[in-house]
């Protein structure tokens, strides 16, 4: 005997449309706070690691790997680099001894050479290395930046013959610094020095095609006129002491008003 006939439907044309015509107004109304949080993360994590690699060389000369140091702002058309390189202790005795630019009375900016590829004036000397490998600083991630494959470049060892120490490199931020800088370190502040970065800070917000730098003000220290949205609601300025304690604060739109992270 046949049971009674169950009264079971679909969907209809009508009712189909009426849903994906609501799944589409809900993920327009969604889609600029997702593209908002997902500039602001990208920046952050930019910051965090510009940070650590700040930090990371600066522990290393605190434990006494290396005795002078740089950090150094590499802008390029479609990306920025972001090196440090050190100086053991024998290397920079023998600059005191063979190099004008560590003679009494040389300024620290000279000392703070900003490298090519052609210089060799941070090239690690291997014939006078004082430092065994069971010397070296702890390079945890803790000390250094992440460098994760989809960030950073191989550090090989022929990175590591270039006098870089680590680095991070982003095509999605950008900088308010259009030529290439450097900001240079000791154990005291004896040494420290700049060039291109004697303010002791610079700017990194997001990079579009028409914001290739970070339009700052050189007055007010604010988003000049010609900033965009994108880059006044994702504003970050990187500073240190000459002790190489790094901060960091993001810009409020709201009030025109800088707060620590």
């Amino acid at each position: 005997m046949l049971g009674p006939e169950k009264n079971i439907r679909g969907f209809n044309l009508l009712e189909l449309l009426v849903v994906v015509a609501l799944i589409g107004v809900l993920s327009a109304a969604a889609y600029p706070n997702f593209q908002s949080w997902k500039k602001d993360r990208q920046v952050r994590q930019a910051v965090i690691k510009v940070k650590s690699l700040i930090s990371g060389i600066n522990t290393q000369v605190q434990r006494g790997a290396y005795t002078y140091v740089q950090f150094e702002i590499k802008p390029e058309d479609d990306s920025v680099t972001f090196n440090t390189r050190g100086l053991r202790a024998a290397e920079v005795g023998l600059k005191k001894t063979e190099d004008s630019l560590w003679q009494v009375g040389a300024s620290n900016s000279a000392k703070c050479v900003i490298d090519d590829t052609a210089a060799d004036y941070w090239m690690p000397d291997i014939s006078i290395s004082d430092t065994s490998p069971d010397d070296t600083a702890d390079t945890s991630p803790d000390d250094t930046a992440d460098t994760s494959p989809d960030d950073t470049a191989d550090t090989s060892p022929d990175e590591t013959e270039t006098g870089i120490i680590a680095f991070y490199q982003s095509d999605d931020i950008t900088v308010d610094i259009p030529v290439v800088a450097a900001v240079c370190f000791s154990k005291n502040d004896t040494y420290y020095g700049a060039n291109g970065l004697e303010s002791g800070s610079f700017y990194i917000c997001p990079r579009s095609e028409s914001d290739s730098v970070c339009s700052i003000s050189d007055t007010t220290g604010l988003p000049s006129d010609e900033a965009s949205l994108d880059v006044q609601k994702n504003l970050f300025r990187v500073s240190w002491s000459r002790f190489g304690a790094v901060a960091i604060e993001k810009y409020n739109i709201s009030d025109e008003n800088w707060y620590l992270q």
